[in-house]
């Protein structure tokens, strides 16, 4: 799982900028189109044609590095990241200083806060990571979509793998049909 070639770093940031063809997970893909499929009454009914949604988000890959090296999938996984303004319209609780506390400290699965950018035209603020919708899009697709904008913004490591550990967190977790009871 490493940075792709051409990747210019600055400091102890977060995030690099890279303009290589290959797609790496935690590259940052913006105005990404997804289609979004039509009701499932809609498709039962076995019509000719079918209207089709597509919707634009901002994404960022999650599909581990090697496997988009080696080309071991035809799928890529994608969330949405989204600016605190963005996600504290949708989910009003993180307008509360204690809910972006807790997702900063990685106590709300689902959610994977990012830190701010400075990287020279891709300056962005604290932002979220949301797992709650992921999509998968075609390989070919992405790359065909990389190659029209190849100039990306990047996680780096250590921060990949931070992101990596709270998506597959936010995966595995168990319900235990009986908990342990809690300490007063």
């Amino acid at each position: 799982m490493g940075v792709n070639t051409g990747v210019v770093a600055a400091g102890d940031s977060w995030y690099a900028v890279t303009e290589s063809s290959k797609l790496s997970q935690g590259d940052f893909l913006d105005n990404c189109p997804v289609v979004l499929p039509p009701d499932a009454k809609i498709l039962t009914e076995k019509p000719k044609t079918v209207d089709i949604q597509i919707a634009s988000f901002d994404v960022v890959i999650l599909t581990q590095s090697c496997d988009l090296d080696y080309e071991k999938v035809n799928t890529v996984i994608v969330c949405p990241h989204l600016s605190l303004e963005e996600i504290t319209k949708a989910e009003p609780q993180f307008d509360k200083a204690k809910v972006r506390e807790e997702c900063r400290r990685g106590y709300l699965p689902g959610y994977h806060m990012l830190a701010e950018s400075k990287q020279a035209g891709f300056e962005r603020g604290v932002g979220i990571a949301d797992f709650h919708s992921v999509f998968a899009l075609p390989l070919d697709f992405l790359k065909d979509f990389v190659a029209l904008k190849p100039r990306r913004l990047q996680l780096v490591p250590p921060y990949i793998e931070h992101l990596s550990q709270a998506f597959a967190h936010f995966y595995m977790r168990v319900a235990l049909p009986q908990d342990i009871p809690a300490f007063k």
